[in-house]
């Protein structure tokens, strides 16, 4: 079997354990000479913390809301790359996109879009309680990708 990561895929909440994440993930790329993407993905408009808004406010109150809220975690993902300059020099940085929706589901479409052969997600290591009670990104990723994904731990 001739196995290569040639493409990675970073996803991230952009908390601020992300750097740590990201080293380890441009770490993989540069060892293996593989283009790296970097995802977010903020929450949906049609969940329920968001629908509660549009009960309240006017239309184009929510609307803007919801544009700042994209520029802010675009703006974060940017503050990102910046910190680690180097990155986006070398040329590692294939992509950086922003998506609105399931986080885990997004991932794995993102995966699949790009080709990734390598999946890097921070993981907070909930109990197996917590994993049952609130669910966790990074194990429904684990869970139902094709393809690597290699689970950084933070928050230890």
């Amino acid at each position: 079997m001739n196995y290569a990561i040639k493409t990675i895929l970073f996803a991230t909440d952009l908390g601020p354990h992300s750097e740590q994440v990201l080293a380890h993930a441009a770490g993989m790329a540069q060892r293996f000479g593989a283009e790296l993407h970097l995802l977010t993905v903020m929450h949906a408009s049609n969940e329920p913390s968001m629908v509660a808004l549009d009960s309240y406010l006017p239309e184009d109150v929510v609307a803007k809301l919801r544009t700042d809220a994209a520029q802010r975690i675009r703006d974060g993902a940017n503050r990102l790359l910046d910190g680690a300059g180097n990155l986006v020099r070398s040329g590692l940085v294939g992509s950086v996109q922003v998506r609105e929706g399931n986080a885990a589901e997004n991932v794995l479409a993102e995966a699949r879009r790009i080709g990734a052969d390598l999946i890097v997600l921070g993981s907070h290591g909930h109990t197996p309680l917590g994993e049952m009670l609130i669910g966790s990104v990074a194990q429904r990723v684990s869970a139902k990708s094709t393809v690597p994904v290699l689970l950084v731990p933070i928050n230890h």
